[in-house]
């Protein structure tokens, strides 16, 4: 993907808080390879092949986007051509038509579980790392249906580093671990109901998901079933998105499920900064902050791959989210 730049013209006396709200977006202007022509509320937007993109004009004249509800029923109905939001286990049904081909790709984006450090529960890395090394990821693959090959990773790196696999090892899935650094930080099943506690309060928590995204609740569903075997309880409730992104902002959550972002350079967080003074998890290392200033403002490649270097192994240590597995386009 490419970076986008926004018409300032039109956007600079708009609100960022209100972002997905923006009138804009009914009526929106662009340097991409295709421009607005029309919209129907809810329905269908409609673009055109943009003659001065830079590379070249594109060789599909029009294209309708429309807004289905379940886009595995319309793809068999013959009503779309192509569908770049499947949920992965409705891949199954798509691969069994000869109508169709899967192509399969991974992103730089990937799922997290952001946990709230100034959360009693969260506060200390060594239990992130305990709730990390609880979930089986290659099994959580399996179960949403992946493609072999899945590439996991406990950092946050460039897109460069990504692709040529130049990046530390995960960890592995460790129950047994998991168990030994709770009962070293004395979380104990001591009543025997299957629940660690401490002090009388048992390790138990809530985690918001968010109800549009592909696969969000097979996801949490597995790891709160992981978390359970190790005596960890982890409720579930979904969000609409922008209440979810609200939630980030003000820190208003115990864990919550969430994709980090992943553009051409570096890690894109969106209008709210996950690390960093002030950071929405709680999460504030000096040496992260001042390694991350200087990445937003570095534009060698190079540069920006050995300044990475350097945050991998402090994101690994520090373990301020869990992640979980990359984004993939099919």
């Amino acid at each position: 993907s490419s970076d986008v730049f926004y018409p300032k013209h039109l956007l600079e006396g708009l609100d960022p808080e209100e972002f997905y709200d923006w009138e804009f977006w009914t009526h929106p202007v662009g340097n991409g390879p295709y421009r607005y022509v029309r919209h129907v509320p809810k329905t269908m937007v409609e673009v055109e092949a943009n003659p001065d993109y830079y590379r070249g004009k594109p060789k599909i004249e029009r294209v309708i986007l429309r807004f289905v509800e379940n886009y595995l029923t319309e793809l068999l109905s013959g009503n779309i051509d192509a569908a770049g939001e499947l949920n992965s286990l409705d891949l199954l049904a798509i691969k069994k038509d000869p109508r169709f081909r899967t192509y399969h790709g991974w992103g730089n984006q990937t799922g997290a579980i952001y946990w709230n450090h100034d959360y009693y529960l969260f506060q200390s890395p060594e239990i992130r790392r305990a709730l990390t090394l609880s979930i089986n990821r290659y099994e959580l693959a399996a179960v949403l249906n992946y493609p072999e090959g899945v590439p996991l990773k406990d950092t946050i790196m460039t897109i460069r580093q990504f692709l040529r696999g130049d990046y530390p090892d995960p960890l592995p899935y460790d129950p047994d671990q998991a168990g030994e650094i709770l009962e070293k930080h004395g979380w104990q099943d001591t009543d025997g109901n299957g629940i660690r506690e401490r002090d009388g309060k048992e390790f138990r928590f809530m985690a918001h998901i968010s109800s549009s995204l592909p696969g969000a609740e097979e996801c949490a569903t597995y790891v709160q079933d992981q978390f359970r075997r190790i005596g960890i309880r982890m409720e579930i409730q979904a969000l609409e998105r922008n209440l979810l992104v609200k939630r980030i902002r003000n820190s208003d959550f115990q864990a919550l499920f969430f994709l980090i972002h992943g553009n051409t350079n570096q890690p894109n967080f969106g209008d709210f900064r996950l690390f960093g003074k002030k950071s929405p998890l709680g999460y504030n290392n000096p040496e992260m902050i001042r390694l991350l200033e200087t990445a937003r403002s570095e534009m060698d490649p190079d540069n920006l791959d050995e300044i990475y270097e350097k945050i991998m192994p402090i994101f690994m240590e520090d373990m301020p989210m869990t992640l979980l597995l990359p984004w993939t386009y099919s």
